[in-house]
């Protein structure tokens, strides 16, 4: 009763043709289903965070977003979004990174291995392990009235497919 209830808006199952129960079990489109997720998430965010895949981050993202303190933060440098999503096929990820203050100065980047395992740029793919990423590790100078710098990180489209993985990208002090 409730599946006729939520899907037909209907208790009385005569009013239901079979070619709308054909149409209601057929599976939903992966793609579809991506892209009402990304919807739903920019309207929680108001378009500023990219997350990935399934409701229940969209619950965590927010409340890591809440858990930092604004003195724990840098009062100079940041990620414009703090969580980002990408298909390996996309070739690669561009991260902002924000000069609070336009002021000179320097911040260092690099990524981490999470789930997703990065390579040097010029390290050979080892035969047992394919890797997921180029990592980088950089220093970043702005100058006087900078506002922003984007970095791109290379992502490694391989053959299989596997679940969705993670790293990370941090700033740092040399």
């Amino acid at each position: 009763m409730k599946f006729l209830k939520d899907t037909f808006n209907t208790d009385d199952i005569t009013e239901i043709k079979p070619e709308q129960v054909k149409e209601a079990l057929k599976p939903k489109s992966v793609i579809a289903d991506r892209i009402a997720y990304k919807r739903a998430v920019g309207e929680a965010f108001n378009g500023k965070v990219v997350i990935t895949k399934g409701m229940k981050f969209i619950k965590e993202e927010k409340l890591a977003k809440d858990e930092h303190k604004v003195e724990d933060l840098s009062k100079t440098f940041g990620f414009r979004c703090l969580k980002y999503s990408a298909s390996e096929a996309c070739g690669n990820v561009e991260i902002v990174v924000e000069n609070k203050e336009k002021t000179e100065g320097s911040v260092s980047i690099r990524t981490i291995d999470g789930t997703a395992e990065g390579k040097l740029e010029d390290e050979p793919s080892e035969d047992d392990s394919q890797p997921d990423f180029v990592h980088i590790n950089q220093e970043l100078v702005f100058s006087a009235g900078e506002k922003e710098k984007k970095i791109r990180i290379t992502i490694i489209d391989d053959e299989g497919w596997e679940p969705d993985e993670e790293f990370y990208v941090e700033l740092y002090d040399k």
